[in-house]
């Protein structure tokens, strides 16, 4: 099987079309939710989690549009 391979210009397009979708689903109730939920499973990632959110500006992708 062949991997395939997508130029930056692909990549990036699909990142900026991507990026939006995911920043609003982890910052609505449900995301949340399901953040928190998955962190409850995976205990060993909390801890990192918060220390590595605390460092992280909501606007880090603002200029991905």
């Amino acid at each position: 099987m062949k991997t395939p391979e997508y130029s930056e210009e692909i990549l990036c397009l699909l990142a900026k079309a991507l990026v939006p979708e995911i920043q609003a689903f982890y910052q609505s109730e449900k995301g949340r939710e399901y953040y928190e939920n998955w962190l409850n499973l995976h205990p060993d990632y909390a801890d990192e989690s918060n220390s590595h959110n605390r460092h992280i500006r909501q606007d880090k992708y603002a200029d991905v549009k």
